[in-house]
């Protein structure tokens, strides 16, 4: 019986600090639909519907953090492209934005993200 016990407060305890890890760990996702084709990270995004997503703990590792999926969006898919962004501080927005640079050939590549109600834009370069 106490054996059972100890092994009961084992799990609750297990369970405890992993709902503590997810419910801390920050993940932003928007929707976002592109009307001509565009490039992230070196990859070439087709007009059409998206989902990006950012992963702050990701981001405080330095590794690649901001994941975009064609939309709708399911866990366990794989991305499209992905990319390691440096954080700036900016000011704050009330809206989802993103920036690019546009190309000789009209193209657009996506260089900056800023999620809605945050001060921080994500910024993207060649070698994302």
């Amino acid at each position: 019986r106490r054996v059972l016990s100890s092994s009961l407060l084992g799990v609750l305890l297990l369970g405890t600090v992993a709902w503590n890890v997810l419910a801390g760990s920050s993940e932003q996702r928007h929707d976002f639909s592109l009307k001509s084709k565009a490039t992230f990270a070196g990859v070439e995004l087709k007009p059409g519907q998206y989902v990006i997503t950012h992963r702050e703990e990701a981001m405080k590792e330095g590794t690649e953090c901001t994941f975009i999926y064609r939309a709708p969006y399911r866990e366990g898919k794989d991305p499209v492209a992905k990319a390691r962004c440096t954080p700036v501080e900016g000011a704050r927005t009330k809206d989802f934005r993103m920036g690019s640079i546009q190309q000789p050939d009209g193209s657009q590549v996506i260089n900056t993200i800023q999620f809605a109600g945050s001060t921080t834009i994500h910024k993207y370069g060649a070698g994302s």
